[in-house]
């Protein structure tokens, strides 16, 4: 290769790196943005801001120890909407609890559950890549991925319809109709966003259609000035920044937290299997050898940080880093442009947070729904029925069991009827070899 030719190459990756971390960027925001709506809700609403503002830290932070210590081609980390999931359903399970406690002692056990389990999931991680145990987890059925997939769909199906519709809205519904249309609009989004993804085959395609949505519903708003259902604000004059971590965490109620502790135990058991998948995808994707023991050892340096500074737990992102794999990005720099967009929209968030429209949001929770449950489904397909019937097992224990339960009961049936049908293999060669 001549020196032009060399130098053309690193132009070209250069801007392809720009241009995946500004994708990456844009997804990543509005998918934060979605599950901060969706955590702090009801009794929360007033502290949306600042749970954006630890949600993107732990973006931020993720992002720049990956940067600095992963040796992925592309490494990128986000918080997970897994995890964000598993901290709303403990918001739920403790506002269920004490559905009298007031609202800022609430906050205040929240953000303290937060960060002692960004903490604890950090040092897990960092234990485990010391002790390598990376290689243990070869034993996983190949249907686990798919399990996994699925019931994190059933987890956003709930929290996108809690979304879109407003806290009052069932109250509302013999009596204010209107009050529903927002939940309606999300659910026709995600059905506009799954055909644009699918007729499309363009990485631009769901970046772009986002921005439009945002753009068409604050225009329609200010023109029709619609009430405040469609709206995640309006909320107090505060600061995005979270409380620095543990120094500042006070009053907060140890009986209230545990109300959630099912969701809090989830949490690090979730981030571990995510990220073990996700490795072993992108050493796929990248043709690359990984070792899963040093990622887990980087992504548990990146969870404390973010622990010590009052942000949330992360992991690396899978669908991102393929993106912009496949866009021809490589190295750190698509992770350095999504940790400084996060950053702009940590200090411009609370101006900007309460004139976003419900609805858009609603709809981008729903849509990934859909994503994932195609994306199980699909994989257990593959495999064959019996698989697949896994799958839709898997989707409904999430509602009757709960998410961990239903992942763990699941993936242990998996592995009983892989054993069966490698035994049953097994036999019918050797009736064939007999023969």
């Amino acid at each position: 290769m001549t020196r032009t030719d060399q130098q053309s190459s690193q132009t070209q990756q250069l801007f392809s790196s720009l241009a995946a971390g500004g994708i990456a960027a844009v997804i990543s925001i509005s998918v934060s943005i979605s599950m901060a709506a969706l955590i702090f809700s009801g009794p929360l609403k007033p502290w949306l801001p600042v749970g954006l503002g630890a949600i993107l830290v732990g973006g931020i932070l993720m992002r720049v120890v990956m940067a600095l210590r992963s040796r992925l081609q592309v490494p990128l980390g986000t918080p997970l909407v897994e995890q964000l999931l598993l901290i709303a359903a403990a918001s739920a399970a403790m506002q269920g609890a004490f559905p009298d406690l007031a609202p800022d002692a609430l906050m205040k056990t929240l953000m303290a559950g937060v960060v002692g389990v960004t903490l604890l999931t950090g040092g897990a991680l960092v234990l485990l890549g010391t002790l390598k145990v990376g290689r243990w987890f070869a034993v996983l059925p190949s249907l686990t991925p798919a399990i996994f997939i699925a019931a994190t769909g059933g987890l956003l199906i709930e929290g996108g319809l809690r979304l879109g519709f407003s806290e009052t809205a069932t109250a509302q519904l013999l009596e204010a109709h209107p009050a529903l249309w927002p939940g309606l609009c999300s659910m026709g989004l995600a059905v506009v966003l799954v055909a644009v993804t699918r007729l499309i085959d363009r990485p631009l395609a769901l970046p772009i259609a986002v921005l439009a949505m945002l753009f068409i519903s604050i225009a329609t708003n200010t023109v029709l000035q619609l009430d405040g259902n469609w709206l995640l604000g309006p909320f107090p004059s505060q600061s995005g920044l979270p409380d620095l971590g543990p120094v500042a965490l006070g009053g907060w109620n140890s009986e209230v937290l545990l109300a959630g502790w099912m969701s809090w135990l989830s949490i690090p058991f979730v981030t571990l299997l995510s990220l073990v998948l996700s490795v072993k995808g992108l050493g796929a994707i990248f043709s690359q050898d990984v070792d899963l023991d040093h990622e887990l050892r980087v992504t548990g340096v990146a969870n404390l940080a973010s622990g010590g500074l009052g942000g949330t737990m992360g992991s690396v992102v899978l669908p991102d880093a393929a993106l912009a794999h496949t866009m021809g990005a490589r190295g750190p720099l698509v992770a350095i442009i999504g940790g400084l967009s996060m950053g702009l929209v940590l200090i411009v968030a609370p101006e900007l947070l309460g004139q976003l429209p419900r609805p858009v949001f609603g709809g981008l929770v729903l849509f990934l729904a859909l994503s994932l449950l195609g994306e199980g489904f699909g994989r257990a397909r593959t495999q064959g029925w019996a698989q697949v019937g896994i799958i839709g097992v898997a989707l409904a224990g999430v509602f009757v069991l709960g998410f961990l339960e239903s992942v763990v009961c699941c993936t242990v049936l998996a592995a009983v009827l892989s054993r069966a049908t490698k035994q049953s293999d097994m036999s019918a060669s050797a009736s064939e070899t007999t023969e």
